[in-house]
Formats: C-alpha cells, structure tokens, sequence
C-alpha cells in the first residue's frame, strides 16, 4: 500500500526528459521484467513505432496493465495479447486485452478512482491505486485511457498516448 501511495504521489510530480523509445522493444522488456508464470500466454503484435516518452511512466502503465489481465483471471491458461494502432497523425493507441474476469460496464469509470476496489482483498490482492496510477500517469502524458469488457469475457484497456511527448 505505502509503495503504491509513493508511486501516485511521485507521477504527478515526474518531471524525467523524455527520449525516442523503440515501443516494441519498451514492452517486450517490461513483460520479462514481470516473470510471468507458464500458465500466462502474451501475443504482441509485430513492427511497433518509435515513441518518444518518459520511459518511468510508461513503465507504471504497462505493469499494472499487464500484472491485472493475469491477477483478475482465474483460468488455468491465461492470454494476455498485447498490439498498437495508429489514431490520426499525433498519437497511438496501445491496448492489453485479456480472457480473464471481465467488468460490467457500469464500472468501466468507478475502476480508475483511487481505493476503488470492485472484489474482496481475500478474492483478488492488490491496493485498490493500480488503474488509479495508470490513469494519472496517462494523464501526465497528455493522453487517455479506457476499457472495454463484459463479464466473463475478458477487458481490453486502452491507453492513447501522443507520439511526442511535450513538457507538461
């Protein structure tokens, strides 16, 4: 919890220079860096763009995106697919879908408040500041987030993220 609290009070005040990353190589290194267990399948789509971004932030999104499509899923084989598109000419459009849980709709907004907590600590762990901080840090990238997802069907979280990163 206390490391948590650190991390979203230090987000907002992340003032790191940014630099040209390799997406596809920034995401293929978070994921080792995870040391996901063999019941977790990860599909990443091919030929990622250079980003130029604040790899500390970046880092916060995709390890809580990743480490909730494997938390939240009970199945005895996990998938977690993970890919890009382009959204106009200034931004990409990263997501991680995975076959886990799901979340009724109703919640898809409630889930990136701070303590928000949608299952019992006993059922799924975690502090309740996890899409709190992938929220906040979108945020200080100039971009945004969302989810797709139905109840038994797996989420799809979406982070649009603008190709050049300007000082905020």
């Amino acid at each position: 919890m206390v490391d948590d609290l650190l991390v979203f009070s230090v987000v907002g005040r992340q003032t790191a220079p940014t630099r040209p990353l390799d997406f596809g190589i920034f995401v293929r290194d978070r994921i080792a860096s995870l040391e996901l267990p063999p019941d977790v399948e990860v599909i990443m789509g091919n030929d990622w763009p250079i980003i130029d971004s604040d790899p500390t932030l970046l880092r916060y999104i995709f390890q809580h995106f990743i480490t909730n499509a494997i938390k939240f899923n009970p199945r005895p084989q996990k998938r977690v697919e993970i890919s890009w598109l382009p959204v106009g000419e200034e931004h990409y459009e990263v997501f991680v879908r995975d076959n886990g849980i799901g979340i009724e709709p109703r919640y898809h907004e409630q889930i990136f408040q701070v303590f928000e907590r949608l299952h019992a600590r006993e059922d799924y762990g975690g502090t309740g500041l996890g899409l709190a901080i992938v929220k906040k840090t979108i945020s200080k990238l100039r971009g945004s987030v969302r989810v797709e997802s139905k109840p038994g069907k797996g989420s799809t979280f979406y982070a649009t993220l603008p190709k050049v990163q300007r000082a905020r």
